[in-house]
Parts: C-alpha cells; sequence; structure tokens
C-alpha cells in the first residue's frame, strides 16, 4: 500500500533486513517475520511485536540515496505479494525516469511526488 513519504533515519537499523535494493529503493522486511530460522534476535522482535499495541507492517519500501543518512518509507505491507507488486511497478514505471535525472536530489523530489 502505498503511503505518503514518511522521512526516517536509517544508518545502521538493526529491526529490518534488506531483501532487495536498486539505485533508489530498497525492499525491506522486518525482523521477527517470515523465515523462522533467522535466529534468536527476530524471535524477541517478533515477540516485542506481537504485545506491541501499534505494531509496524512487516515489509515496506524506502527511496534512498548514497547523499544523506535520510531515507523515505513510501510502501508498507502484510505479505510477500502486495509488496512485490508496488516494487515491480517501481522498477518498471518509475526506475527508468529517475535513472535520467543528472541530479539524484532532483531525482528523490520527483520520486516523493510520484508516490
Amino acid at each position: 500500500m502505498w503511503v505518503k513519504p514518511q522521512e526516517i533515519l536509517i544508518s545502521g537499523n538493526p529491526l529490518w533486513i534488506t531483501e532487495k535494493t536498486n539505485s533508489f529503493f530498497c525492499l525491506q522486511i522486518r525482523r521477527g517475520h517470515g523465515d523462522t530460522s533467522r535466529g534468536w534476535a527476530a524471535k524477541v522482535i517478533g515477540t516485542f511485536d506481537s504485545i506491541r499495541d501499534s505494531k509496524p507492517e512487516p515489509f515496506r519500501i524506502l527511496l534512498h540515496n548514497d547523499i544523506t543518512d535520510f531515507s523515505y518509507i513510501v510502501s508498507v505491507a502484510e505479505t510477500i505479494e502486495e509488496i512485490t507488486i508496488d516494487w515491480k511497478w517501481l522498477e518498471k514505471d518509475l526506475l527508468p525516469t529517475l535513472l535520467s535525472f543528472d541530479d539524484p536530489l532532483q531525482a528523490m523530489e520527483f520520486a516523493q511526488a510520484k508516490v
């Protein structure tokens, strides 16, 4: 599900695992969801998430660049199938346009407006 871009500080976040990445986007899964063989830390995080009143969606797509430590959440989903639909759209329809920009910051602004 597309969301209004939300700025987050991404450097060194141990709660998320990057599954796919390209020049502008990364698809992440929250530790403790999906594959149960990811270790004890994943089980602790999964347990913690299950007792919280508001738990984050287990899948998300971030808009990012190498210039800044900030990224933007642009899509979240409950299932890998839902997030994969958004990921495929980004790669097919938006990524080629973003790659044509000379200035990465302008590409980021354009992507935020399009999503």
